[in-house]
């Protein structure tokens, strides 16, 4: 029991181990002896990168897991990072030729499977290993967790990193990461992923978000569609003044509308489209100009909401090594002006397994930031596998839907390429209230929507969100073909004289 309760001690979430392969454990010697802390780090490559993102292989382990009464609720691929006790990493038993192996990571209901129905189905993954002539050391864990889907006047302009107010105005300004929730349900919370606009002169600023955001969970699942008139979905002197501007313009409910939903299809998990089995979570609102200008300048992040992030400004060299990767193909790290990344780019399905940066011990990496109305910002890092999830109804084993899923890692803990270099890595990547808010990655590049979280505990230890490559084509086919996104003014990028 002592293995089941600490085999993951180090993850927020502290899922309970229900079985696994691999090398013995052993437990900490000694009365006051503490447990080695393991932390999740990103797979990217080997021989299981394309049997599981391309083949058929994620969908063969499913099926041995339906086969063994094995009520999963995500399965992925992973890499854990051993470290001793004084949080320096450590090679963890079963490498081979210096590398981590790889974990096939089995999230179950808790209390639903019993270890035996487990060790049956990881002894047909291992024949399955056997038949993709993968034979890179590969690990099989089961553990209990849950993933969860939970969710008037002009804005604010954004603010420099040394306004008494930055903490204050954030959620009032339209950069990225403005909070919402259903007009019947100030329960619900959410966020506004990114800010999308009608071509031609007198286009419509329109939003993306989740649909369980913004349309209240007791609504049928069903398509829906606005009809206009039916739905109506440093210095305490500065903040008092900030107050009596608040209650002045944002007093009134009605005031703290920004726009209404215009169109959202039913959530749908596993979108058969070329193969890819998405979830499909999504919602449109028609968005008021007046309320975002001035401040509104296109699709930009504000790094400066979090002032450890903001001082990662320096030598280009100095701020690489802040973030723990390597700068020599040509691209380095600078904060933006006024602390706000300009969003260009996408983070295609190709980056996304085989990312263009590294870290400092010359691995892949992909380092995003994430920007919700519960966590603010965040950095985390992207994993080169995608999960596969089943939600169920209402805590219970009955199956809703099995979906493909964007893996985002917390950032990690140790003093190796994924340690920590600021207060915005110090927690998860997201919580509950931050569903429908953007992944991007560190160069600005868009990266996915997120809308669900994996653990045991309320706190998570992964996020998973749906890519932004597949996301904006389907958005595209239901109506809204000749929407873009808007891009923000060019302005210089802040780095010190060499």
């Amino acid at each position: 029991m002592e293995e089941a309760y600490s085999y993951y001690a180090g993850l927020l979430s502290i899922p309970t181990l229900l079985y696994r392969t691999g090398p013995e454990w052993s437990p900490p010697p000694g009365p006051h002896s503490h447990h080695r802390r393991k932390q999740l780090i990103p797979a990217f490559g080997g021989q299981l990168e394309r049997p599981w993102n391309e083949g058929s292989l994620g969908g063969d382990v499913v099926k041995v897991l339906e086969e063994n009464e094995v009520y999963f609720t995500s399965v992925t691929v992973v890499r854990f990072q051993l470290m001793s006790i004084y949080q320096r990493r450590e090679p963890p038993s079963g490498w081979v030729g210096g590398l981590i192996p790889f974990t096939i990571y089995i999230g179950v209901v808790p209390d639903s499977t019993t270890p035996s129905a487990a060790h049956d189905a990881a002894i047909g993954i291992q024949t399955l290993l056997q038949k993709c002539d993968i034979t890179d050391t590969v690990n099989i864990e089961f553990a209990e967790f849950r993933v969860r889907r939970e969710s008037g006047p002009q804005l604010l302009t954004c603010s420099s990193a040394f306004d008494p107010l930055l903490d204050v105005i954030g959620p009032f300004s339209p950069a990225l990461g403005l909070y919402i929730h259903p007009g019947t349900r100030p329960d619900i919370d959410g966020t506004m992923a990114i800010y999308l606009t009608e071509s031609g002169e007198g286009g419509r600023l329109l939003g993306l978000t989740c649909r369980h955001v913004v349309l209240d969970p007791t609504r049928p699942n069903t398509d829906y569609e606005y009809r206009d008139g039916i739905s109506k979905e440093k210095a305490m002197d500065a903040l008092k003044s900030l107050r009596i501007q608040i209650e002045r313009d944002w007093g009134d409910p009605m005031n703290r509308e920004p726009g209404h939903v215009l169109r959202s299809p039913p959530v749908t998990s596993g979108v058969d489209d070329n193969g890819y089995q998405f979830t499909e979570d999504w919602a449109i609102l028609e968005l008021d100009r007046a309320k975002l200008r001035p401040g509104f300048d296109g699709n930009q992040l504000d790094l400066e909401l979090n002032l450890s992030i903001s001082r990662m400004e320096g030598p280009p060299d100095v701020g690489m090594k802040l973030l723990r990767i390597r700068s020599d193909d040509g691209w380095s790290f600078g904060l933006p002006h006024r602390g706000l990344l300009p969003l260009h780019g996408v983070v295609t399905d190709k980056l996304m397994r085989a990312p263009d940066l590294k870290d400092c011990d010359g691995n892949p990496c992909l380092p995003v930031y994430g920007n919700g109305s519960a966590t603010g910002l965040t950095l985390g890092h992207a994993n080169g596998f995608f999960a596969i999830n089943r939600m169920y109804k209402d805590d219970s084993t009955v199956a809703e839907g099995t979906s493909r899923e964007w893996v985002i890692h917390n950032y990690g803990e140790d003093e190796g390429p994924f340690s920590r270099p600021c207060a915005a890595t110090s927690g998860p990547f997201s919580r509950p209230g931050d569903s429908g808010s953007l992944v991007v990655d560190v160069r600005g590049r868009i990266g996915g929507v997120t809308h669900a979280r994996g653990g045991k505990l309320e706190t998570p230890d992964i996020t998973y969100a749906t890519p932004w490559w597949w996301l904006l084509e389907h958005v595209k086919k239901n109506g809204f073909s000749d929407i873009t996104v808007p891009s923000p003014s060019p302005f210089p990028v802040n780095t010190a004289a060499q």
